[in-house]
């Protein structure tokens, strides 16, 4: 069961796909089509009200560490109730500062850094290559 991090850059920008709301649609579409379980977290914590996942601006250093667990307090907070209510076991993003955050602090919040994945990462496991169907 998958859910999605929008994460802050792409957020941000407008017309992604060339189109308002891209940023927001094409991710989406992309993991429906590759992903058999999808679900959403709170509407509040996403599109356009997505949390940053502590790590940008400069501070994916571990000497910042303390500082990107608390950055990153509100998305798990809501990955966590997304787990709870609705069976989630993985988190997908776009972003590679996002997946590299996640990775190095999930384990602060009991959480498996092995747990994020890649939309690409998706992708690419949906391929199956030297077959006809």
């Amino acid at each position: 069961v998958l859910t999605y991090h929008d994460s802050c850059n792409p957020s941000r920008a407008a017309g992604m796909g060339g189109y308002p709301g891209g940023q927001f649609e094409i991710p989406r579409a992309i993991i429906r089509s590759v992903c058999n379980n999808f679900v959403e977290m709170h509407p509040d914590t996403t599109h356009g009200q997505t949390f940053c996942c502590g790590g940008g601006g400069g501070l994916l250093t571990d000497e910042l560490m303390q500082v990107r667990i608390a950055g990153m307090k509100p998305r798990m907070q809501a990955l966590n109730q997304v787990m709870k209510e609705k069976g989630v076991t993985h988190m997908a993003s776009i972003c590679a500062i996002c997946k590299s955050q996640f990775t190095g602090v999930m384990p602060h919040y009991d959480m498996d850094p092995y747990m994020i994945v890649g939309v690409h990462q998706l992708v690419n496991n949906a391929i199956l290559l030297g077959t006809k169907d």
